[in-house]
């Protein structure tokens, strides 16, 4: 076990069981190209895309969901893919990846953002919002992450995600961009220097969250 009461998993043993098991974890591409032969968890991380993609009304031209998550995305990525599970099924999903950007602010003037922290797709299970599930499983993120709601970049965000962060985090002032991200003022206003982490890469960080959780993993 970690420091934290959080095990390493042997990848031996099934991902998918094992991430239906624990409450909230985190996947990025290292821990799935060790379970790329997973089926099963390839079928849920899909299907939970999908019905994301559902939600947000994301399709293609043929009228079919157009997923922004699936296991294949984030194989192939830096991406790092955040999920709750209940009640052996898995039920949210958030994914968060660095990406290069252009901001105008409203006076005209371009900001270049480089390797900017953004969120990606975010989803609950209907069935299972308006249970602090989408609160847990941010506050989760951002621990891991070392950021926070202000300083985030947003993709295409939801009226649904965009109403979460007025609610929790009084987030509400933004410029609209041609690339459809969203920035909030807020961003510029209290952007604070980078801090040295002291562990290697993202993946390596301990999954810790605000509050008392037990069971919580990371997959190496």
């Amino acid at each position: 076990p970690l420091g934290n009461g959080m095990a390493v998993v042997n990848l031996r043993d099934s991902l998918c069981q094992r991430v239906l098991q624990d409450e909230f974890s985190v996947l990025d591409a290292q821990q799935i190209a060790g379970a790329r032969h997973d089926d099963a968890l390839k079928a849920l991380i899909d299907d939970l895309g999908e019905r994301s993609a559902i939600a947000q009304g994301l399709r293609k031209h043929n009228g079919a969901p157009a997923p922004v998550t699936t296991l294949s995305t984030i194989a192939h990525s830096a991406q790092r893919l955040y999920l709750c599970a209940q009640e052996g099924r898995l039920v949210a999903l958030l994914k968060v990846g660095q990406k290069d950007l252009y901001h105008w602010d409203q006076n005209g003037q371009l900001r270049e953002l480089k390797q900017q922290l953004c969120v990606l797709d975010f989803y609950v299970d209907e069935a299972w919002q308006r249970r602090g599930i989408g609160r847990r499983i941010f506050d989760i993120m951002a621990d891991h992450e070392e950021s926070n709601a202000t300083q985030l970049a947003y993709d295409r965000p939801s009226e649904k995600l965009l109403a979460f962060l007025k609610k929790h985090f009084c987030l509400s002032s933004y410029v609209p961009q041609k690339n459809n991200f969203v920035i909030y003022a807020d961003f510029f206003q209290t952007r604070p220097q980078p801090k040295k982490s002291v562990y290697d890469t993202i993946s390596s960080r301990p999954l810790t969250a605000r509050g008392n959780m037990q069971g919580d993993r990371i997959y190496r």
